[in-house]
């Protein structure tokens, strides 16, 4: 081997040294370089749950790790800094430097509707879970109040609006309760009448007749002046409210039953006139005055007919709204009164007007009807007492009616100061009860004298009745 071989040879080796010296070295210096570009990635939730850090390698993308919770709140996800604006991607974002990664949280919420059963709407709201929501505008509904919201349409368990919370979307439901007013009755003297409870928007009945001294109430009005009459069948009860009676002074019902030991017997009740018809009354509907103790407002009207009478019935019966009982045609009239027509009766119980009593009517209420106690006369076995008569009327004449004492039922003059025209339904008709031209035996209240239609004198008048 020569010696240019053999320098050969040691070059080689001491070349191949070399490279293995080189690549050892190589190998140790990224190894070293590996070791030092691991860094920490830490996680804060900012919730109730917290995770572990993890290392990670210099460049390396990171798993996402668990997600974590926090009641009433919806994780969003992963972000690079406290304030939460840069989002980590776990596809893309690699580790360059120890890292910490930030959780952002949106609260979790809810719909809150509210179904008010019929009240006016509304709006639904946004609750966050696990919190009290704000109790909402009250919704109305006519004639009811408002009593609260319920969890559930069968409106069993009302939600609380201090304690109950939201945890997942919910419909509340309004119960209502019919509004109901105090409806009171001021009788003004007269006989009591309970108050009645009545739902708003609704008519109320007409309370049972009340009395105060054998009167009738004519009406029942929203005011105590009595300016505004209550109409029972239209007016409705929208709050608490007081009526007012107003009575009609010159009527008194008559109640159906038997007139005490007399036996007279009564089926059905009727009103009839606490006086007798006096000339102001009928002057004001008639438009004259056939007295002959004229200029006495407050005395009987006298010389009137039976067809005078009737007429005045009618009259009086359209004045008050009420439906006339007679049929009247062919009116013949002489000297200002009326002394014949064609007239007939209406027998339907539609006809509610004003008429005149017949016997029977007449002498069951001057007996007393059923409150009687037997006087022949009517309030009293002593005329003096009740009716002005011939033999105690001085200065002889009519008087004014109501000044004697009442009978039982709070009826004047029954007896004594004019005769009353009766209904009998024939050309001849009765007069009952006497007048100022006789004496007391022909003045009981079994007495009772026919007359022609067209008859008057100043000794005949009369009262009216209608049917209850």
């Amino acid at each position: 081997m020569s010696k240019l071989q053999k320098k050969l040879i040691i070059f080689i080796s001491f070349l191949q040294l070399l490279i293995l010296s080189s690549c050892s070295k190589s190998s140790d210096d990224v190894k070293a370089s590996v070791e030092a570009k691991k860094f920490i990635v830490i996680f804060i939730t900012n919730g109730e749950t917290s995770l572990s850090a993890t290392i990670a390698e210099e460049g390396k993308i990171i798993s996402e790790p668990p997600t974590p919770s926090k009641t009433g709140f919806i994780f969003e996800g992963w972000y690079k800094e406290a304030g939460l604006i840069n989002k980590w991607n776990f596809t893309t974002d690699v580790v360059t430097s120890d890292t910490t990664l930030y959780a952002k949280w949106v609260a979790k919420a809810y719909r809150v509707s509210f179904n008010t059963n019929g009240g006016t709407a509304v709006s639904t709201t946004i609750a966050e879970e696990g919190k009290i929501i704000s109790e909402t505008t009250i919704p109305s509904k006519t004639g009811f109040t408002f009593e609260g919201w319920y969890k559930e349409a069968g409106l069993i368990n009302k939600w609380n609006f201090t304690t109950d919370k939201v945890t997942s979307n919910i419909t509340l439901y309004a119960k209502w309760v019919v509004k109901t007013y105090r409806v009171s009755f001021n009788t003004n003297g007269g006989t009591v009448i309970s108050a009645k409870i009545v739902e708003e928007g609704k008519t109320i009945t007409e309370p049972s007749a009340s009395t105060n001294l054998g009167s009738i109430v004519e009406g029942w009005y929203k005011e105590k002046e009595l300016t505004t009459k209550w109409n029972f069948a239209t007016d409705t009860v929208l709050g608490d409210i007081t009526l007012f009676a107003k009575w009609k002074e010159n009527e008194v019902l008559v109640e159906k039953g038997i007139a005490g030991m007399s036996g007279l017997s009564m089926t059905n009740s009727f009103y009839i006139q606490k006086t007798e018809v006096t000339q102001r009354q009928f002057e004001e509907l008639m438009g004259y005055n056939p007295s002959w103790f004229e200029g006495k407002p407050n005395n009987p009207v006298e010389r009137v007919t039976w067809y005078d009478a009737v007429v005045y019935a009618n009259k009086l019966s359209r004045k008050e709204g009420l439906e006339p009982y007679y049929v009247i045609r062919d009116i013949l009239t002489s000297e200002n009164r009326i002394i014949g027509a064609t007239i007939s009766e209406k027998t339907s119980s539609l006809f509610n007007g004003y008429r005149l009593p017949t016997k029977e009517q007449w002498e069951y209420a001057a007996r007393g009807g059923n409150k009687s106690n037997g006087y022949i006369y009517a309030g009293s076995n002593e005329y003096s007492e009740v009716a002005w008569l011939l033999d105690n009327n001085t200065p002889y004449g009519t008087k004014a009616v109501g000044r004697k004492k009442a009978n039982e039922l709070g009826i004047y003059d029954m007896n004594g100061n004019v005769w009353e025209w009766i209904n009998s339904g024939s050309l001849t008709q009765g007069i009952c009860g006497g007048s100022w031209l006789i004496n007391a035996s022909g003045a009981i209240v079994t007495v009772i004298s026919a007359e022609k239609s067209n008859y008057y004198n100043s000794g005949i008048g009369f009262r009216l009745v209608r049917p209850y």
